[in-house]
């Protein structure tokens, strides 16, 4: 029969339900938290609750390259990635983001928005593109992975990045493949359009939200 025990000697309560007293609401007072020590330990609505955890990362290092590859990933179970691009650019030229290796851009289509204190401009192209690296300047790019309804890969971005010392230049973009992945995504490439564009120091990180 279901209980309450409580074990004093480990300040321990062992419950199958808490629920308010007086009121429907559990309050954790100021000063205090919960830790969840489990991945997936907590759960929403059937689903599980995680913080963004670390899958894989990488720096350039050595030379400059002209793709970041992420391998062994598995979007049908983990249903979103995001993506962080601290970039070093080694020239004045976009990365695409590409699906299990397909690598032909103009399966593709891409949306960007894009400015600076005082120009804006948008552009509808048939590739890939999803950031954009400037000569010798730092930037970042957050980039959100998922799928639309069934397998249709789907990236949106936002970017800043250094135009000079003191100006700056945001983008945002959105890609999708045209047809629908055959299988689950298990590789995520971003690649340069210019041979090298990747400059030493430049880091990536891909973290899985579930």
């Amino acid at each position: 029969m279901p209980q309450i025990d409580i074990d004093g000697a480990n300040s321990k309560i062992s419950a199958d339900k808490i629920q308010g007293q007086s009121g429907t609401t559990v309050t954790v007072p100021t000063g205090h938290t919960v830790a969840i020590t489990d991945s997936g330990g907590l759960t929403l609505a059937g689903t599980a609750v995680n913080a963004q955890t670390l899958v894989a990362s990488t720096t350039v290092s050595g030379s400059a390259v002209t793709s970041i590859s992420f391998t062994g990933l598995d979007l049908d179970t983990h249903l979103s990635y995001l993506i962080e691009v601290e970039t070093l650019g080694a020239s004045n030229d976009p990365f695409s983001i590409y699906a299990n290796n397909l690598q032909t851009a103009t399966d593709y289509r891409s949306q960007l928005h894009n400015g600076t204190s005082t120009t804006a401009g948008s552009e509808s192209a048939n590739n890939a593109r999803i950031g954009y690296t400037y000569n010798n300047m730092r930037g970042k790019t957050t980039i959100d992975v998922s799928y639309a309804t069934g397998r249709y890969f789907m990236a949106t971005s936002r970017m800043l990045r250094q135009t000079a010392s003191t100006t700056f230049y945001t983008e945002s973009s959105g890609v999708f493949k045209t047809a629908e992945l055959v299988a689950n995504l298990t590789r995520i490439d971003l690649t340069h359009s210019s041979s090298g564009g990747f400059a030493v120091g430049t880091k990536a990180r891909l973290y899985r939200r579930i």
